[in-house]
């Protein structure tokens, strides 16, 4: 039977493109643009999944979330909300009201698809789990069917883990140089290996996917638990690696489980661990010399079998001699070290992660964009990467959606991202320059319609121009925002 997905988002566009997409994947899709068209779609016919955008008219996608979690025909029903806020706390919150996942604009196609799938299968997953306890639960003839029934779960398991392991695998690291092949090295040799990790390297080089690799490189069926430290403080810290029982505080209306019984069996990833304060430090090292952990109000301990991989761009030791990181934790959780290298230390794989990246943007927004210009690989080259493989990618997504044909241009590239010495790079021809010039010595000044009139260009390429002439020192700005102009200086 194909799956139903009831999709709930008042954007025209966003609703049309998620749709569609999903169509394409063979499920069914009935979109809605409200929460009150939602509930009714859903009393008259119970869908398998549902994409619920957060700020819709008439009730909020939370207070939706809410009532379907309420009502005990709609309390299993998988709820991912759609939203283009990232923050930890207004994900924090969505999970509060019973949502599984999130999917944040800009859309990405094969996250969406992904997402779904996954908690497509783990709602199949936990249906078929209830069934196996209640067939174990039924009369000793029984037995052999509910043993069927588990193996037929373990194989639904394995399947998945396999899609995991080809989703977040080695095969996703791009990249030919010694750097990046040494860290693919070291992470072969812990396959099949519990020791906690910790990778260290510069923001935005991968340390996240790097962890992925680790964990789901041995076809594990255990959970993958991510968490960004720089967001704890001591309780907030306690109660969410630890959990609380009902009661434990005002608040706690029912037990929680914290972050380490979740991934029980499986990796808790500690993303910024240089950002922990000493209090919860203290609370962490604990926990990892004792293997015990004890939630908030309860009386009871219990045994924890969690893997640790801990990722920072921090200098550890350098925290350590000023005495703002524990040393014995620090060996706790370097028991194997992983250094990933900035994009500058293995520059050769950019015309590798550029292919990558015209691939991936060019798919999700439908655009044929194929090569790239070789004095713009050059300049890619020798650009200062301070947000490493993020800000490559940020760029490329740019300049796919600049580009008018099936080649990157200089002038599809942000100009904002790269030095006066590049910038005078990547433009060969200085012609459009001196039209400029010339206008405004005979006109006195400039804006930035106008300058699109000489040149026959959008406003994007019409900024860069006038950028550069003033980054030159040839031209001043003057005015603010659309009343802005330019004169000689």
């Amino acid at each position: 039977m194909t799956t139903s997905v009831l999709v709930v988002e008042d954007d025209e566009k966003s609703l049309h493109y998620l749709t569609n997409i999903l169509r394409e994947d063979q499920y069914r899709v009935r979109p809605v643009t409200s929460g009150n068209q939602a509930l009714k779609s859903i009393k008259a016919k119970l869908p398998d999944i549902i994409l619920l955008d957060i700020n819709i008219p008439d009730i909020s996608g939370y207070d939706v979330c809410q009532k379907l979690k309420i009502e005990e025909s709609t309390k299993d029903i998988p709820v991912i909300f759609i939203s283009g806020l990232t923050a930890i706390e207004e994900k924090n919150k969505g999970f509060s009201y019973g949502c599984v996942d999130y999917i944040t604009k800009p859309f990405f196609k094969e996250e969406i698809l992904g997402r779904v799938k996954v908690h497509v299968q783990n709602g199949q997953l936990i249906k078929d789990l209830q069934n196996t306890v209640i067939r174990l639960e039924q009369e000793k003839e029984e037995k052999k069917q509910a043993q069927i029934a588990l193996q037929k779960v373990d194989d639904k398991l394995t399947v998945m883990s396999s899609q995991n392991h080809k989703m977040w695998g080695l095969d996703q690291f791009i990249g030919e140089s010694a750097a990046i092949k040494q860290v693919i090295e070291k992470v072969k040799k812990l396959q099949g290996k519990k020791t906690n990790v910790l990778l260290l390297g510069e923001s935005g080089t991968g340390k996240e996917l790097l962890a992925r690799a680790i964990h789901y490189g041995e076809d594990s069926h255990e959970p993958f638990i991510p968490v960004n430290c720089s967001l704890f403080t001591k309780d907030i810290a306690q109660v969410q690696l630890f959990g609380h029982t009902r009661g434990a505080f005002t608040s706690a209306v029912k037990s929680h489980k914290g972050l380490f019984e979740c991934a029980e069996g499986g990796t808790l990833f500690l993303d910024e661990i240089g950002d922990l304060s000493l209090d919860v430090q203290t609370m962490l090292l604990r926990t990892l010399e004792d293997g015990i952990i004890r939630p908030v109000g309860s009386e009871i301990s219990r045994e924890i079998n969690v893997r640790i991989i801990a990722a920072t761009n921090s200098d550890l030791q350098e925290k350590i001699e000023q005495k703002l990181f524990r040393r014995d934790l620090y060996f706790r959780l370097a028991r194997f070290i992983i250094d990933v290298p900035s994009l500058q230390k293995r520059c050769e794989d950019i015309p590798l992660l550029v292919s990558h990246f015209l691939k991936l943007f060019g798919e999700d927004m439908r655009k044929n964009v194929l090569l790239v210009d070789d004095n713009v690989i050059s300049c890619l080259k020798k650009h200062d990467y301070r947000g490493n493989i993020r800000e490559l990618k940020n760029i490329i997504e740019h300049a796919v959606i600049m580009c008018d044909g099936k080649k990157i241009q200089a002038s599809d590239l942000p100009s904002h991202a790269f030095s006066d010495d590049l910038l005078q790079e990547l433009s060969e021809n200085t012609s459009e320059e001196e039209m400029i010039i010339a206008y405004v010595k005979k006109n006195s000044q400039i804006n930035n319609r106008q300058c699109r009139d000489i040149l026959d260009v959008d406003i994007h390429h019409a900024s860069y121009v006038l950028r550069k002439l003033q980054k030159a020192g040839v031209i001043v700005k003057k005015g603010t925002r659309r009343w802005s102009y330019y004169c000689l200086s």
